[in-house]
């Protein structure tokens, strides 16, 4: 059976995208060598909005079931 693909759309991946993963990776590799403070800061804060986040929803959800 064959892969059916959608036109226009590769499946190996674009470049773009195999150059701006890396990229990225690397930008928040020496933001974090060289800001460890502020690097720490936004990760706690990220990680306090998305727990405020999944309450919300989960909030949410118990609701519409309940």
């Amino acid at each position: 059976m064959s892969k059916q693909t959608i036109p226009g759309i590769q499946a190996g991946g674009s470049a773009l995208r195999k150059i701006v993963g890396p990229a990225l990776l690397i930008t928040i590799l020496i933001f974090v060598t060289r800001e460890p403070v502020q690097a720490a800061e936004w990760t706690r804060t990220f990680f306090s909005q998305l727990g405020g986040f999944l309450n919300a929803l989960r909030t949410f959800l118990e609701e519409v079931s309940a």
